[in-house]
């Protein structure tokens, strides 16, 4: 009876073992893609402003000319 019991708490330890690991992973790779993703977007932000910007310039350049 007492194998039978330690199995089972082994097999319950083993569980909560890889329910932890795989969590664990499970959260890097999303703050990871998260963290990605809002880089990307301020990079595109960025780009989409300085481009916006020189037009802006390059019109009023262009109307004062």
């Amino acid at each position: 009876m007492q194998t039978k019991d330690r199995s089972l708490a082994e097999a319950i330890f083993n569980a909560l073992v890889s329910v932890v690991v795989y969590g664990s992973t499970v959260v890097v790779l999303l703050a990871l893609g998260v963290n990605i993703y809002w880089q990307g977007l301020g990079l595109f932000l960025v780009a989409v402003l300085k481009n916006y910007t020189i037009r802006r310039v390059a019109n009023l350049g262009e109307q004062d000319g």
